[in-house]
């Protein structure tokens, strides 16, 4: 399964600004970028972190047993936001990098 992981700080900024322009309706709000797997978003994090990729591994999807089976790929296109004039959120990797620097802040302060 692909798609791209949505930081939450990115979302809530988004969701505040079509909030503003009165929006109303389903409207998919993800960050952008190619999208990646889980095993990718883990190995990223090990990257970005400085983690050791051995670490993780991938596993079969079927292997996870859950109740419905999902699409290859669930990339959501955020068209609607675009159509009030909103340009799109940032690429994946970069709001992961954002996070897991504003994380290490948080820890070396602590």
């Amino acid at each position: 399964m692909v798609s791209p992981p949505t930081y939450a700080v990115d979302l809530a900024a988004r969701m505040r600004e079509l909030a503003l322009l009165d929006a109303a309706g389903i409207i998919h709000v993800s960050n952008s970028g190619s999208g990646t797997s889980y095993f990718g978003f883990a190995e990223m994090v090990c990257d970005l972190g400085g983690y050791d990729k051995q670490l993780v591994s991938p596993i079969s999807d079927s292997s996870l047993k859950r109740p419905a089976s999902r699409p290859l790929n669930s990339k959501l296109a955020s068209r609607r936001s675009a159509s009030f004039g909103l340009e799109p959120l940032p690429d994946w990797k970069d709001a992961l990098d954002r996070f897991i620097r504003s994380e290490s802040k948080k820890a070396d302060t602590t």
